[in-house]
């Protein structure tokens, strides 16, 4: 793994979403877990190995970010949001679904920089530090 930038309150681990026999140790010792993975045709494989994975661990809230798709939605990046919040919402683990607000400005999206990706994930830290154990 990477040597990745210390933070204070977290500790970083190696586990690969691809590869359930890693999760149990990378999820060692922590109460919650962010889930977050991309949106490509093994979206909904990696979320649930990573939902199954809590199980067996002291795992015991999840928070993910989906978008609120009907379970017909017409899009199929919208049935794999709506089938992984299924499958968290049933898993008996506690859980927080976030969901982003779209982007209303594509000229805001294409000059997004740096520095301003970096507050926002100095946000989500900030807000993920809060969130109750």
């Amino acid at each position: 793994m990477k040597k990745a930038q210390k933070m204070p309150g977290v500790t970083w681990v190696a586990g690969d979403l691809g590869k359930p026999e890693t999760l149990p140790a990378a999820f060692e010792g922590a109460k919650t877990l962010f889930l977050l993975t991309h949106y490509l045709v093994d979206m909904v494989e990696l979320q649930h190995n990573a939902i199954a994975a809590a199980h067996g661990t002291g795992l015991s809230h999840v928070v993910s970010q989906h978008s609120p798709p009907p379970p017909a939605h017409r899009l199929r990046i919208g049935r794999w949001h709506y089938q992984v919040k299924k499958e968290l919402q049933e898993s008996g683990l506690a859980w927080t679904i976030l969901r982003p607000r779209p982007r209303t400005s594509s000229k805001k999206v294409s000059s997004t920089r740096l520095p301003e990706t970096e507050r926002f994930l100095t946000s989500l830290a900030a807000m993920w530090q809060r969130l109750p154990s």
